[in-house]
């Protein structure tokens, strides 16, 4: 990628630029840009399914890639109204005791849609099960606040 999309994304989502030594700031950067593709900014990475979800490693190239470079990007309305859906995310799992910060939210929610758009499963049964088997750790609550806040995102 070429222009300065993915850094504008990543600085709205997480209010800063990215720190690519942080695990966390690449795991948010990985889930939300997943599910961002899946709303419909064209990135068209391929992404694959790894132990905490789903991974683009050609995303990953990108991030440092555009490490340190000022790339310039006005955000289309289209952006705007994605990154302004995705960024609440953060706080889908809040009110459970553990597991409930942004990480594990965007990690939870991405599997959700994961479960839709690319196992093409459809009823709540199907997905909860799936993000069940597939995120052992996460608890029902976790997996019902997650497929909750995955419905609003189209």
């Amino acid at each position: 990628m070429t222009n300065g999309r993915l850094k504008w994304f990543c600085r709205e989502i997480l209010g800063r630029e990215p720190n690519l030594e942080s695990f966390e700031d690449k795991l948010i950067i990985q889930k939300t840009g997943y599910i961002a593709q899946n709303m419909g900014i064209g990135w068209n990475y391929d992404y694959g399914w790894y132990v905490r979800g789903v991974y683009s490693s050609e995303l990953t190239v990108d991030l440092y890639d555009h490490k340190g470079k000022d790339l310039k990007y006005e955000p289309t309305e289209q952006d705007k109204k994605i990154a302004g859906k995705i960024k609440p995310l953060a706080g889908s799992l809040s009110g459970t005791e553990k597991y409930n910060k942004a990480p594990d939210a965007y990690e939870l929610v991405s599997t959700v849609v994961f479960a839709k758009k690319a196992m093409n499963l459809s009823g709540e049964k199907e997905i909860a099960e799936f993000t069940k088997k597939a995120k052992p750790w996460f608890e029902d609550e976790h997996v019902e606040k997650a497929m909750k806040s995955a419905e609003g995102l189209g």
